[in-house]
């Protein structure tokens, strides 16, 4: 064998083997980096159902005093819209379930208004589809099993619909005491005899999971309200719509504190799975970074040794050194390659750095945009405003944040169709990127909200922004919906907020921009 072959040999072994150990690293960790992706997509999707749930809760308590309470027929109506609006926002993929949902729906709020169903039968009828969907939600509690924080927020949920159960039957007996002649004891419920609730719900959660249970008090708030179920359904004699709805209101208030837990622990386990996909982003990067630099290490040695017996070495030799010196792939890319046999190791080289810089640009652009409309999405907009948060402490100056809604979107996507709603968000989206100055974010908050972030910008003149891409917007005649408005809420950073309580002033204010009509500004103090 000649030196020529051997050294080909070599060439050809050594580059096969890096590029298989490359491959096998980045698809073991780009597999894992999916995993977290699909994980993360499934939180997301069990929010959305955990929400529709708690409105089904709400609505279920409310159909007992429909026959007897004047308000709750109110109530009732406010919470369908609630049930509604939640079915909507169900991920597309799931879509179709969504729709069987809210068919049987349809028929079961039909027959309670038609009084065909009576209140009992309609607390079991809910009850039943509340079960069916926490049925579909135990697929999500499978892909997430090795999670024990998703293992107590489900146990949280059990805990939660039986007190909604509660909340409803309690409700019913003393709108209609005589309806409930047994003597149903709430406060000798399983969960309040169970020895070993407390550790059931903590073992092997996480700290901050642990804390946000706060387990003891969350075991005695269960327990009070049990044992004040049990002594309202032992005085229901007689009928009282007025202590009946005071029940409700108060049994609803524990129950919405249940949720706010709920999603306080969802909210602690997403952000685990968004640390642990940066994680894997970095691992792809270094080992991707570490592999090139082995396979420039193995060529300059294989250049060095032999550059005598095979001169067209130099040139890649050449081109490798300019660009570790430079730390400039771009130059390794834009040499010519020799023009042999080792021109297709070049030209290897060239391909494997053109693709994992595609790759990186491509996650990039995906972890911090949003794909409809190509604005920043909220993630991105989140670490932008804690950033300028932080630099207000440091350095004091004016910050605003401006939070607008496309009005009655809805209707566009019930009257035109998605692909019309999607079109309207594209070009409400671009009224906002040419409206703001380049030192400004624009990004997409969530469904047809958004948010600008107004750097070195006071409450007024974030204020006059927001009223000139309102007016830019009244008058934009949008594609195939014609004419659409938009509300908006401003508030300036106080020196005591907080990127939460920011946002919180904001959304008032751009709630009483929507409570005040529609089509305006409002501002926080």
């Amino acid at each position: 064998m000649t030196i020529r072959q051997r050294i080909r040999l070599t060439g050809i072994m050594s580059a096969t083997t890096i590029a298989l150990m490359l491959v096998w690293i980045l698809l073991g960790q780009l597999a894992e980096w999916n995993n977290k992706r699909a994980t993360q997509a499934a939180i997301g999707s069990f929010a959305a159902w955990m929400r529709l749930v708690h409105h089904l809760q709400h609505e279920r308590g409310t159909t007992a005093g429909l026959s007897t309470d004047p308000a709750a027929t109110l109530r009732y109506v406010a919470r369908v819209a609630a049930s509604d609006s939640s079915l909507l926002r169900i991920p597309q993929p799931e879509q179709l379930i969504a729709l069987n949902i809210r068919e049987s729906l349809t028929n079961l709020r039909t027959g309670i208004l038609s009084r065909s169903i009576q209140p009992g039968e309609a607390l079991e009828k809910y009850s039943h589809l509340i079960h069916d969907i926490q049925i579909h939600l135990a697929t999500y509690m499978h892909q997430l099993a090795y999670n024990h924080d998703f293992s107590a927020l489900s146990r949280l949920g059990f805990v939660k619909e039986q007190c909604g159960q509660v909340r409803a039957t309690v409700y019913a007996a003393l709108l209609d005491p005589e309806s409930f002649p047994g003597p149903i004891e709430p406060g000798r419920n399983a969960i309040l005899t169970a020895p070993h609730f407390i550790t059931s719900l903590t073992n092997g959660v996480s700290p901050e999971v642990v804390r946000l249970l706060s387990p003891g008090d969350l075991f005695q708030s269960i327990k009070e309200y049990f044992l004040r179920a049990s002594s309202l359904m032992r005085q229901r004699h007689p009928s009282s719509p007025l202590r009946a709805a005071g029940w409700f209101e108060e049994a609803s208030t524990f129950i919405d504190q249940l949720h706010q837990l709920e999603n306080g622990i969802l909210s602690a386990i997403a952000d685990t799975v968004h640390s642990e996909i940066r994680y894997r982003q970095v691992i792809i990067i270094g080992v991707t970074l570490i592999a090139l630099a082995l396979a420039a290490g193995l060529i300059s040695l294989t250049i060095t040794t032999f550059r005598k017996i095979l001169a067209s070495l130099d040139t890649l030799k050449t081109a490798l050194s300019n660009a570790a010196q430079s730390g400039n792939l771009d130059m390794l890319i834009q040499t010519p390659p020799p023009s042999n046999e080792f021109g297709l190791i070049h030209e290897g080289i060239k391909e494997l750095v053109g693709s994992v810089r595609s790759i990186l640009d491509e996650n990039e652009t995906r972890a911090t945009t949003d794909i409809l409309t190509g604005l920043a999405n909220r993630l991105r907009f989140n670490e932008a405003l804690d950033l300028e948060i932080a630099r207000r402490k440091r350095h004091p100056g004016k910050l605003s944040l401006i939070i607008c809604d496309i009005d009655h979107f809805k209707t566009v996507n019930d009257t035109f169709g998605h692909p019309v709603g999607d079109k309207v968000l594209q070009a409400f989206a671009r009224i906002l990127r040419f409206g703001i100055r380049r030192t400004d974010m624009a990004a997409r908050w969530g469904g047809e909200e958004f948010a600008i972030l107004a750097v070195d910008t006071d409450s007024r003149d974030a204020v006059a922004l927001a009223e000139k891409l309102r007016q830019t917007i009244a008058v934009n005649a949008f594609p195939s919906a014609g004419r659409i408005s938009a509300s908006f809420g401003v508030a300036e950073l106080l020196p005591e907020d907080t990127a939460q309580s920011l946002v919180i002033r904001t959304d008032r204010a751009l709630y009483r921009a929507k409570s005040g009509g529609r089509n305006r500004v409002c501002r926080e103090g």
